[in-house]
C-alpha cells in the first residue's frame, strides 16, 4: 500500500525440504540463501508453515519462518584444508540427520525446539567417529545473527547406549579478520556414560595414542556424577597455558576393569607383546581431563587377591607425543604377587626366576609404569618387592622360610636386593643383581645345620621340614602330608608319583634329598654345617643351583 515496499507471504500445511530446496537453487533468490541451501543439502518436511519476507526473493536476515519439522537433515563440512599438525584436528561445520521439533525467527533471530529420537550429529573433527548417534536428543536453543552469530542452548538432553548427558551453554562464531572454529562456553553433566565407549566422547585433540589407549585399556565399568565444563576460543583447544580459558572433565569410574597395557597400545608382534599385563579388578576412581592433562585416581581395585591403593595413571600432556605414567601398590597374598609377575613382562626382566615358583604370606608390591603411547617399545619400569616373613621356593633353588627385605628392579633386570630369611636350619643374606649380559644373579650366605643338611624322610618329615628340601615349595610339601596320612606310609621315594603335582623328572630331582627311612650318616658327608653358601643364577628363565661342597 503507498510507498510500503512489496512483502511475500506464504502458508503450507506440508513442504518437502528437498523440493523447497530445489526450488531456491533454481529461482533467483538471495545468493547466500541459495549457497546456505545448496551446500548443506538440506532434507526433511516441513509442516504448519508460516513465512514471509520482504520483496520478493528472501533472505536469512529478514526471513520469518514459523514451522514445525521432522527428519530435518543437514550435510556437515569439512573444515578447509590446513597444513601441519593443526590439519588433524580442525573442526568442521556440524550436520545432523533425522532431527525433529519446530522453529521461530524473525530478523536474524529466533528460538528451536527439540523433540527427537534416533536422531545422528555428525561432528567432523570434533571425534574420531564423527557420527554420533542418539536415541533421545531434546533441546531449547535461542540465537541472533547480528553482529555474528551467537547461539544460546538453554537447555539439551541426550542419550543413548553410550553416554546420557546434559548440558547448556553459549556460542559464539568468529568475526570479521579472525577465522575458526569460534568460541564457547559449555557447562555440562554426565549422568551415566559406559567406560569402554568412553574414548568416542574424548576430542580428537586428546591425540591418536590417548585415544587408543582409551579404548582398549577401558575394558568394563561405567561412570557416574560426570561434570564438564569446556570455555574458550575453540580454535586453541584444549587450552594449555591459556588462563581466561577452560577445559575439565571429571567423573567417577565405578566397577572398573584396566589394562594398564594393552597389546594393541604395544604395537608389536613379538612374544613379548602378546604378553598382556594382568587385569585390574574392581576398580573405583576419579577420572578428570584438565585442559591437556589426564589423571586416572584409583581409590579401590584389585589384581587377583591382592588389594590395590594409591593408583594413579596420568597423561600429563595430551597430543601427538603422550606418555603414560602409573603408579600403583599392591598388597596381599605373595603367591598372587607371584602370578602377577609371571603374567607380566616383569618375569622376563628379571630373569624368570618366578616360574613355577611357589610362596606363602602375604607381601607389598610398589610398580611404576612408564609408557610412550606412540612407541610403548621405549616403556620404563621400576618396581620394588617387599616380603614379611614369607616362605618361598624358586624352582630348583632351596627353599627359603621367613624372608624379609625388598627385592628391586626394572625393565633392565634386578636391580638389587637385600634379603633375610632361614634356610637349612640357620639364617641366610640374599644378595641380587642383574649382569652385563643380562643374566639374574642370587647370592645366599649364611649358616647351616648338619641335621638341616640331612636327607628327609617321606614318612616322618614335617611339612616345614619338606619344604627345606629343593623343589618342594609349601604347596607340594602339603600333598605330600595329606597323601601320608590318607594312604599310610610311602615304601619308596618313587610312590611320590602318586602324590598330585610330581612328575617323573621331578621325582628323580628329588630323589638324592628323600628317603623313606632315617639315614642320619648320609649328613656328615653333605655340608660342612657352617659356613655353607648356595648360590642361585637365573637366566632365561631358568634356576642353577651351586649346592654346598662336600
Amino acid at each position: 500500500k503507498g510507498a510500503a515496499p512489496a512483502r511475500t507471504q506464504i502458508q503450507a500445511n506440508r513442504v518437502d525440504v528437498s523440493t523447497l530446496a530445489w526450488f531456491f537453487t533454481h529461482v533467483p533468490f538471495a545468493r547466500e540463501l541459495r549457497e546456505t541451501v545448496s551446500k548443506h543439502a538440506i532434507a526433511g518436511t516441513l509442516t504448519d508453515v508460516t513465512a514471509s519476507w520482504p520483496g520478493a526473493a528472501p533472505e536469512l536476515k529478514t526471513l520469518t519462518l514459523k514451522t514445525k519439522f521432522q527428519a530435518l537433515a543437514s550435510a556437515a563440512q569439512a573444515a578447509a584444508p590446513q597444513e601441519g599438525e593443526t590439519a588433524k584436528r580442525a573442526i568442521g561445520l556440524p550436520g545432523f540427520e533425522n532431527l525433529s521439533g519446530s522453529i521461530n525467527m524473525a530478523d536474524g533471530a529466533g528460538s528451536m525446539q527439540l523433540g527427537s529420537r534416533n536422531t545422528t550429529l555428525i561432528l567432523p573433527g570434533v571425534f574420531a567417529e564423527p557420527r554420533v548417534t542418539l536415541a533421545k536428543l531434546g533441546a531449547s536453543v535461542r540465537w541472533k545473527s547480528d553482529p555474528a552469530l551467537e547461539v544460546r542452548v538453554e537447555s539439551v538432553a541426550a542419550a543413548n547406549v553410550d553416554i546420557e548427558l546434559e548440558a547448556s551453554g553459549i556460542y559464539r562464531a568468529a568475526q570479521g579478520e579472525r577465522s575458526g572454529p569460534g568460541w564457547l562456553d559449555l557447562t555440562g553433566r554426565i549422568v551415566r556414560l559406559h567406560a569402554p565407549a568412553a574414548y568416542r566422547y574424548v576430542p580428537l585433540a586428546a591425540g591418536s595414542g590417548t585415544l587408543n589407549w582409551l579404548q582398549h585399556a577401558l575394558v568394563s565399568g561405567r561412570v557416574t556424577d560426570g561434570t564438564m565444563r569446556v570455555k574458550g576460543d575453540l580454535s586453541r583447544f584444549p587450552f594449555e597455558g591459556e588462563r581466561d580459558a577452560e577445559f575439565r572433565v571429571a567423573a567417577r569410574v565405578v566397577d572398573a576393569a584396566l589394562d594398564v597395557h594393552p597389546a594393541v597400545v604395544q604395537g608389536e608382534r613379538s612374544a613379548e607383546a602378546a604378553r598382556a599385563w594382568p587385569l585390574l579388578k574392581d576398580i573405583d576412581a576419579d577420572l578428570l581431563f584438565d585442559r591437556a592433562s589426564m589423571t586416572v585416581t584409583a581409590k579401590r581395585g584389585a589384581a587377583y587377591s591382592a588389594k590395590l591403593s594409591n593408583v594413579v595413571a596420568r597423561i600429563p600432556e595430551l597430543g601427538p607425543n603422550a606418555k603414560l605414567d602409573v603408579h600403583g601398590v599392591a598388597e596381599g597374598p605373595l603367591a598372587d604377587m607371584v602370578r602377577y609377575v609371571n603374567t607380566s613382562p616383569v618375569s622376563r626382566w628379571i630373569g624368570g626366576i618366578t616360574a613355577n615358583a611357589e610362596a606363602s604370606g602375604n607381601a607389598k608390591l610398589d610398580l611404576r609404569v612408564g609408557i610412550p603411547l606412540g612407541h610403548a617399545s621405549d616403556s620404563k619400569v621400576t618396581g620394588a618387592l617387599q616380603f614379611a616373613n614369607n616362605d618361598v621356593q624358586l624352582a630348583d633353588a632351596p627353599s627359603f622360610s621367613r624372608v624379609n627385605g625388598t627385592l628391586n628392579f626394572t625393565e633392565t633386570g634386578v636391580r638389587n636386593a637385600s634379603l633375610i630369611a632361614s634356610h637349612l636350619g640357620g639364617q641366610s643374606r640374599i644378595e641380587a643383581s642383574t649382569r652385563p649380559d643380562g643374566e639374574s644373579v642370587f647370592t645366599a650366605n649364611g649358616t647351616a645345620t648338619v641335621p638341616a643338611l640331612a636327607a628327609v624322610d617321606l614318612n616322618t618329615a614335617t611339612r616345614d621340614e619338606l619344604v627345606s628340601v629343593p623343589g618342594i615349595g609349601p604347596t607340594k610339601a602339603q600333598a605330600i602330608v595329606d597323601h601320608r596320612t590318607a594312604n599310610g606310609p610311602f615304601k619308596s621315594v618313587d610312590d611320590l608319583r602318586d602324590v598330585k603335582g610330581f612328575r617323573g623328572k621331578l621325582v628323580d630331582r628329588l630323589r638324592p634329598e628323600l628317603t623313606v627311612a632315617a639315614a642320619p650318616a648320609k649328613a656328615a658327608t653333605r655340608a660342612e654345617g657352617k659356613g655353607a653358601q648356595t648360590v642361585a643364577r637365573a637366566g632365561a628363565g631358568r634356576i642353577a643351583e651351586e649346592k654346598p661342597r662336600k
